[in-house]
């Protein structure tokens, strides 16, 4: 997994536990705006090619690109807008899920088969874009996805050779464009007078930091995509012991499966093995050289007491309760 968080650029965002707090977080939202400079002149200054500018407690920041990149460990790029071929997304999600064009209103993250890839989409999914439902996969996700399997995947099982994102877009572009979308949203919820949440206080809680601002208050402690998440999220079985773990997706010719975990022969996608993932119908758990047969319980002799009526010369069993009938 670390592999594929270095591919696109995400090894040290991922690794950072920052609490959060809810009142720094949303004064920062509320006044962060981005900035572009318009000359080479202000991008030679050693800021990169724009900054970002916010306001807590009554008191004004601002952070440079070049400063945040160096923060969460982005690498330096200069293009504001992703441009990725919308086929090559289509083929590569024909490659890791689904047959037919890949839309983000209808298609789902459930469909990506390999295990090691849909624990990632998860991570991206909940923590660099923040998502509280993850199910439903959209266009930067698999944008980040096809970045991420360039140098692994190279070609879609259609034959198609990657490019990937031919604008190389910053990822604290990206990273500030959906900050910008959650002050969007939380503008909108506040004016519908509805209530909602977001997920990324922790993330924030980082530009807080590198800003000087001294935060107090009450936190709230990260959340984990472990064993518990992946269950919750019907990505593992959650009906086995906590010791078990199987895997669960749509086979190509078995439909619904199962798979015991770990099972690397079949998951390790390092050198572009089992990208499609299709494991043999014998590997599965499900599968009937794996059910084990019925136990076979020999029948017992159960003793007990027989008395006889001499009278009507019925009998009764003592242990078995049935009665014969007389003679």
């Amino acid at each position: 997994m670390e592999f594929l968080f270095d591919m696109c650029g995400l090894s040290r965002y991922m690794t950072y536990t920052f609490e959060s707090y809810q009142g720094y977080t949303c004064e920062l939202l509320a006044t962060l705006e981005v900035h572009f400079f318009l000359t080479q002149r202000e991008e030679k200054a050693g800021r990169g090619f724009g900054y970002a500018t916010f306001a807590v407690g009554g008191r004004d920041y601002s952070l440079t690109i070049k400063e945040l990149d160096n923060l969460y460990g982005f690498p330096s790029k200069d293009g504001l807008e992703p441009n990725f071929d919308k086929l090559e997304l289509t083929q590569f999600w024909n490659t890791i899920a689904a047959p037919g064009e890949f839309n983000s209103s209808r298609c789902k993250s459930s469909s990506i088969r390999s295990p090691v890839l849909r624990y990632f989409h998860q991570c991206i999914a909940h923590t660099f874009y923040a998502k509280k439902v993850t199910g439903p996969i959209n266009d930067s996700e698999l944008q980040m996805m096809d970045e991420a399997l360039k140098l692994v995947l190279r070609n879609t099982k259609n034959g198609r050779v990657m490019e990937v994102d031919r604008a190389g877009t910053s990822l604290t572009v990206l990273f500030l464009d959906y900050l910008m979308g959650l002050k969007d949203y939380a503008a909108q919820l506040h004016k519908m007078k509805r209530k909602g949440s977001i997920g990324i206080g922790g993330m924030i809680t980082l530009m807080l930091v590198a800003a000087g601002i001294d935060i107090r208050g009450l936190d709230k402690s990260p959340e984990w995509i472990d064993i518990a998440y992946l269950k919750k999220k019907n990505i593992l079985d959650k009906t086995t012991p906590s010791c078990v773990h199987i895997y669960l997706f749509n086979h190509l010719d078995e439909g619904s499966s199962r798979l015991l975990l770990p099972c690397t022969n079949y998951t390790t996608i390092r050198h572009g093995e089992n990208i499609d993932f299709y494991p043999p119908i014998h590997a599965l758990y499900d599968a009937p050289e794996n059910i084990p047969p019925p136990r076979y319980e020999p029948p017992h002799l159960i003793v007990g007491f027989l008395s006889i009526n001499p009278k009507t010369l019925s009998c009764r069993c003592s242990i078995l309760g049935c009665q014969s009938n007389p003679v």
